[in-house]
């Protein structure tokens, strides 16, 4: 059995769930293959997958466009920043997906896979009608996983006054207007070339729409997140839409590892507890929660093992012994390791899962998209705390640092959650969900 894997977008939080079900799945001697954009090359030659690459989707901007969404007001995401995104993110990435279809096409017909499995977020109705096209059957992979099965709560997410939502509607009407207008004076080229793309788009969005109405087949989803989780806890607190299969969480990809001076600073005091810090690559957090984290570190006497390539480091604090700041590091590396006590995340769903699978107490420090909802998962599974970015305290921060080290229930639960999580099998339910949907299809 071959399967073929499209990741039309190269985001870790959507190529490295797809590489976990091909990790699973090559253990049943199944022939995986890859097919990405050039900027996510590197995921699938890690863990020895054959790939495809297709020409890169991310705009020149992209970092600096990601970096923005944290450090800006609701109000005025809601107002300029999400608009401005939208057409200068999202819709390249689309645009440019899109263009590349009949490369794709081109390598599917050349790969000759007997299913293929896709990436649902964005772009997932264009490979399923490529599927169509090409008499292949597609299943389509949730990523975000729950929070797109349920309507739930997101007391955590950031969001404008009752008064601002109210009259942002009509405020965004005039602002589009006035912007579009301005555009058009101040650069004829560029106004013209984002309203091409966007005609294109929808043009072939149409075709893609029209076609999937002509197969008469839904599309089969399932999600490897914590929906599986979800369900069995939460299912009086959210509503559950009926459409997706939930399997999962597979187990994380154990490849890579730290260096020597990391394990050595890991293993250098035994009776400090250790919190892992990471909070995703897309966004950037504020120098006063960076020295809240550290003054709360400091008031449990624990030490702190901080990843990340953007996060500010507080000059009062360079060269602090109990403070280790690594640019890149293999995060289920260091979850599983025992000196990690607890986890500060941006609850990003691969973290959550990651966290879950070791037994990792979290502190959810939500900044976009999912994350909310994800952070309200951990909270309301009894496995951790959340702050909200926009409104803490340096006591706040002690307290739940604390509790995260110290509280034993929270441990204790996490531990159960953990337990229950692996023993799920999930690997082979994916393998036989996969069996089915490629017999399934024979049989039609």
């Amino acid at each position: 059995m071959r399967i073929t894997f499209v990741a039309l977008i190269p985001d870790a939080g959507h190529v490295i769930p797809l590489l976990r079900i091909a990790s699973t799945l090559r253990l049943k001697d199944i022939e995986c293959h890859f097919i990405l954009p050039e900027e996510g090359k590197g995921l699938p030659a890690t863990h020895g997958f054959e790939y495809d690459l297709l020409p890169p989707v991310l705009p020149a901007n992209a970092d600096s466009l990601l970096k923005k969404i944290s450090h800006t007001s609701p109000l005025y995401r809601k107002l300029f920043f999400n608009r401005y995104f939208e057409t200068h993110y999202f819709q390249p990435i689309q645009y440019k997906g899109l263009s590349s279809l009949p490369l794709v096409k081109d390598i599917i017909q050349h790969r000759k896979p007997d299913l293929i499995i896709s990436d649902e977020h964005l772009l997932g109705a264009a490979v399923h009608d490529l599927g169509f096209q090409s008499g292949i059957p597609v299943l389509m992979h949730r990523a975000s996983g729950s929070n797109q099965q349920c309507q739930n709560p997101q007391p955590y997410a950031d969001e404008p006054s009752l008064l601002a939502r109210n009259t942002i509607p009509l405020l965004s009407r005039i602002i589009g207007k006035f912007s579009d207008a301005v555009q058009s004076k101040l650069n004829h080229k560029l106004y013209r070339s984002i309203k091409e793309m966007k005609i294109e788009v929808n043009q072939n969005w149409g075709e893609i729409i029209e076609r999937g109405k002509q197969s008469g087949k839904p599309k089969q989803i399932f999600t490897t997140g914590m929906a599986t989780t979800e369900r069995r806890h939460l299912h009086s607190r959210i509503t559950v839409c009926g459409d997706a299969q939930a399997f999962g969480p597979l187990p994380p990809l154990m490849a890579g590892d730290i260096s020597t001076e990391d394990r050595a600073w890991l293993e250098m005091q035994p009776d400090k507890p250790v919190i892992l810090v990471s909070l995703g690559s897309m966004v950037t957090i504020t120098n006063k929660l960076s020295r809240c984290l550290i003054k709360g570190a400091k008031e449990n006497h624990c030490r702190i093992l901080w990843v990340s390539r953007t996060d500010p480091v507080p000059e009062n604090f360079k060269g602090d012994q109990d403070i280790r700041w690594i640019s890149w590091g293999p995060q289920p590396i260091l979850l599983a390791d025992r000196s990690i006590r607890g986890f500060v995340s941006h609850a990003g769903s691969g973290a959550v899962q990651e966290a879950f699978w070791f037994g990792k107490p979290m502190l959810c420090i939500p900044q976009i998209w999912d994350q909310p909802y994800n952070a309200w998962v951990v909270e309301s599974l009894g496995a951790g705390r959340v702050i909200n970015k926009n409104q803490f305290s340096v006591e706040q921060v002690s307290r739940y640092l604390g509790d995260i080290l110290h509280d034993n229930s929270i441990k204790e639960t996490m531990d159960g959650h953990s337990r229950e999580i692996r023993e799920l099998d999930s690997g082979t339910k994916v393998f036989e969900y996969a069996l089915a949907a490629l017999q399934d299809y024979k049989r039609e």
